[in-house]
Order: structure tokens, then C-alpha cells, then sequence
């Protein structure tokens, strides 16, 4: 086990190199004028080139690239073009909000795909089953922002009983940070008016994911149920006379989770590292519209900055979900 994981944290280091290879090279084809951006178009051409020099933009891009990457392992992400302030900052400030709605998300998501899919798995009754999936393919077939959209005009416009946009609302005062995550700081606080504002606000962009990413996991689970409740050791737990909720949690589902936690494991990282339309539709001010409005004023620190913390997290699920695996199933092992 133990050379297994160093061996893929090798793999992952070098992946890691590519990728910031690729990420920084990528951002520097961009026709844009990042300086000219920053300063302003009407800025003169003295000032342009002093405040190039100062951001080391005058530099081969070979040399910007190795010191790009010293402060990179020093903890320097660079200095926003946008905000005039170390990237590492703003990230803290944004990341908070996306961690806190891939939380949540995630949670509902597992919820919801893992009970779907189960009942659509293991029920005899053809129409419940057909009513399911024809819900879960419904669901998951609908673009994200129409989703939210919908769900803006039902529960906001229609009912009123949900804000549309927002974090908290305007006329409660944050809780005192802690963590960053509202949720948890407002309850460690004591702070009921912004637990509750902020359980209202994150609601509808954690509805409008789950409905449209839940479907494919509630199909997934299906198959790999079906494929396991017909094996020899699921008949012979039955023959013993265990219960049936006993025979599902102890042998079918055991065996019928390891797809849920690959496609688990993609969905946080897709969570963990922004959903630009769900953020934007929503007004969240989470990574996500960070990542945006980086790309619209042409912040290349910034835009990498995002680009990398998605590689770290995709290289350490995949990782973390490899290693998952041998808890579920005793079974797989690491033995090279």
C-alpha cells in the first residue's frame, strides 16, 4: 500500500508539472494587453512599461515561467491585475462561499442519487422503476442554468418563499468569521438570524445541482445494483434469513458503491473548484464567478491561480477516492 501511494504521488507531482506547464503557457497566447488592461486603455506608454516591469512581464516567458513557479511552492500565487492584492487573499475571501455550497451539495446529491437509485434497483414494481428513471433522465437532460432558472421563477418570483440571489441577505449581518462558512460560523456564533438567512440563500443553487447531476448517479447505482442482487452470496445471505434492509446495506450495496464513489469523487472536484453558471445565476461569490471575472479583465495570475487549484484537487480525489476503495471492498488491494 504504502509504495502504491508513493508511487501515484510521484505520478501526481509530475502531472502536476505538465499541467502548470500547459496553464501558464496557455496564458501567455492570450491577444489581450493584461498591463493595459489593468492600468487602464488611456494609461501612457511609460506607465504601461513601468508597472510591466514591476509585474515581470518584461521578462522571457521561459524565465517567467521558473519564477512563476519558486513563488508558487513559497505559497505566492502572484498579485491580482483586477484587485491589486496577493491572489492568495482573494482566493481566501471567494473559496469559503464554493466550499461551502459543494458541502451542502454533495450532501444532497448522495442523498438523493444513492435513495433513487437504490429504490429503482431493488423494487419489483416496473412502473416505480419506470417512473424513476424517466424522472432521473429528465432531470439530468436539462441544462444547469435552466434549472436555476426555473427554480428562481417557482420559489422566488411565484411562492417568495426562497431568495433568488445571494449569500445572505442584505439586511442580516454576516457571522463572525471562523471559518468561512457561514453555515457553520453562524451556529458556532450562536447566530440563528444568519444561520437561517444563510440555509434559505444556499438552497436554491444546491436544488438546482443536485437536480442536475443527481440523475446520473441514481442510474449508475441502479445498474450496479441490479448486477449484484442476483449474485450466489446475495441469495445465500437471504437463505440465512437476514432481513432484507440487512441483505442491502451488508451485501448489495457494499458491493455496488464503487462506481457511486468514482463518480462521487468527479462531482466534488467539479464542485470544489467552482460551478461557474450555478455561481453566476445566483449571484454567489463563490470561485467560480472569480474565475470569470478573472477571464473578462484578462488576470492571468488569477485565472491560473484557479487552474491550479483544480489540478490539486482532481490529483488528490482521485487519489483519496483510489484508496476509498479498499474500505468499501476489502477485496481490492495495492499490493505494487
Amino acid at each position: 500500500m504504502s509504495k502504491y501511494i508513493l508511487r501515484r504521488l510521484l505520478l501526481a507531482i509530475l502531472v502536476f508539472l505538465g499541467a502548470s506547464i500547459i496553464i501558464f503557457f496557455l496564458s501567455r497566447v492570450v491577444p489581450a494587453d493584461p498591463v493595459r488592461m489593468a492600468v487602464g486603455l488611456n494609461a501612457d506608454r511609460q506607465t504601461v512599461e513601468r508597472y510591466r516591469h514591476e509585474w515581470g512581464l518584461d521578462k522571457p516567458v521561459l524565465e517567467q515561467y521558473l519564477i512563476y513557479m519558486r513563488n508558487l511552492f513559497r505559497g505566492d500565487l502572484g498579485m491580482s491585475l483586477r484587485s491589486q492584492q496577493p491572489v492568495l487573499n482573494d482566493i481566501k475571501l471567494y473559496y469559503p462561499a464554493t466550499l461551502e455550497l459543494a458541502l451542502v451539495s454533495m450532501l444532497l446529491y448522495l442523498i438523493v442519487g444513492i435513495s433513487l437509485g437504490s429504490v429503482t434497483g431493488m423494487t419489483n414494481n416496473a412502473r416505480i422503476d419506470a417512473a424513476v428513471r424517466a424522472l432521473a433522465l429528465s432531470a439530468y437532460s436539462l441544462p444547469p442554468f435552466w434549472v436555476g432558472l426555473l427554480l428562481q421563477v417557482f420559489f422566488y418570483a411565484n411562492l417568495g418563499i426562497l431568495p433568488a440571489i445571494g449569500r445572505i441577505s442584505s439586511t442580516v449581518d454576516p457571522p463572525t468569521r471562523i471559518t468561512g462558512l457561514y453555515l457553520v460560523d453562524s451556529l458556532a456564533t450562536g447566530n440563528i438570524p444568519a444561520f437561517t438567512s444563510s440555509l434559505q440563500h444556499i438552497l436554491l443553487p444546491s436544488l438546482t445541482i443536485v437536480l442536475a447531476q443527481a440523475g446520473l448517479l441514481v442510474r449508475i447505482l441502479r445498474v450496479a445494483v441490479l448486477d449484484v442482487k442476483g449474485k450466489a452470496y446475495v441469495t445465500t445471505a437471504r437463505s440465512k434469513g437476514l432481513s432484507e434492509g440487512a441483505v442491502y446495506t451488508r451485501h448489495i450495496l457494499r458491493n455496488a458503491i464503487l462506481p457511486v464513489l468514482t463518480m462521487a469523487g468527479i462531482q466534488f472536484g467539479w464542485l470544489l473548484t467552482g460551478t461557474v453558471v450555478v455561481e453566476s445565476i445566483f449571484g454567489w461569490p463563490g470561485l467560480g464567478r472569480y474565475a470569470i471575472d478573472s477571464i473578462i479583465n484578462f488576470d492571468y495570475s488569477s485565472i491560473m491561480a484557479v487552474a491550479m487549484i483544480a489540478t490539486v484537487v482532481f490529483l488528490l480525489l482521485n487519489l483519496f477516492v483510489d484508496l476509498l476503495y479498499t474500505f468499501a471492498d476489502p477485496r481490492i488491494t495495492y499490493s505494487t
